[in-house]
């Protein structure tokens, strides 16, 4: 009876957010601070992002997780006029600044070498929703400004408080803001976000969800691609949503844990993932001993 009573009230909900449909997904956050998103990246159309514009062209978010390496949504890459992934060539990505206008001392900016798109991810919806970019050039060792993040290989249980962050939209249908923003949001187990996205047949393998379902705070549009950090581990990356902060609706996330083996099989020529790193590091000192 209480599974019924749930259902009717989401068929409501969904019908009043028809309109909504399911947006790539901060809403009911605060400004951050560099100190605590070094790994923060900013994904820009270069054409876009020139001279005083820059800036304007922030596109999505993405997370530094090797010195070449960044990792984002595969949504971010596919253009829905065309209908056609766009290259390399036509981003770049910026780091190490709170607001996305300005460029500081500690600012850097690179331009995009290759992109890698599970084969899988055809474009017309959410699933197997990860990219990783590489940089050409890499960002320099000991640069206290930018350090890249490593990955969760961990469940995470429900409840547990992650923080998302990025420069969307402060509310759905609302202009993006200067400054970097982040929000806490909670894990949400996976058969209770199955009940929230029903209608559209739940949750796809790969997937994990974290935010409020009394609404409120959640990512939003110029989110997407950005990080989802739990117990100091990038956990997952911003994918869609019914909305932004919508009530009964969590956001949805690719789970990183997940995609680890994909992620980290991907290379792009001057790649040492932090794992491959911890590893020749440990190598190094076992031999000076």
């Amino acid at each position: 009876m209480e599974y019924k009573i749930y259902c009717i009230v989401l068929v409501i909900f969904s019908i009043i957010n028809l309109s909504n449909q399911l947006d790539p997904r901060i809403v009911g956050g605060t400004n951050a601070r560099l100190e605590d998103s070094k790994y923060m990246v900013s994904i820009r159309l270069k054409n876009n992002d020139k001279g005083s514009n820059f800036g304007d062209g922030h596109t999505c978010g993405g997370t530094l997780i090797g010195r070449n390496k960044i990792l984002t949504a595969a949504h971010c890459i596919y253009n829905k006029k065309t209908k056609k992934f766009r290259k390399a060539g036509d981003f770049q990505v910026v780091m190490g600044t709170i607001n996305r206008y300005k460029k500081t001392n500690e600012t850097l900016v690179y331009k995009v070498s290759k992109i890698a798109i599970p084969s899988s991810y055809k474009g017309d919806d959410f699933k197997d929703d990860v990219a990783v970019m590489f940089i050409k050039g890499s960002v320099p060792e000991n640069y206290r400004y930018i350090i890249p993040i490593p990955m969760n290989h961990l469940d995470l249980k429900r409840g547990t408080l992650c923080s998302v962050t990025g420069w969307g939209s402060l509310r759905e249908a609302g202009i993006m803001p200067s400054l970097l923003q982040t929000v806490e949001v909670p894990i949400v187990d996976t058969k209770t976000c199955n009940k929230a996205y029903f209608i559209s047949g739940g949750l796809a393998t790969g997937q994990l969800c974290a935010g409020y379902f009394e609404g409120g705070r959640d990512s939003c549009q110029g989110d997407s691609g950005g990080p989802l950090v739990c117990n100091g581990f990038l956990a997952g990356v911003v994918s869609y949503g019914n909305g932004c902060a919508n009530l009964g609706f969590p956001g949805v996330y690719s789970n990183v844990t997940y995609y680890k083996k994909w992620i980290d099989e991907q290379n792009g020529g001057n790649l040492l993932s932090l794992s491959v790193t911890a590893a020749l590091l440990s190598f190094v000192l076992l031999s000076t001993l």
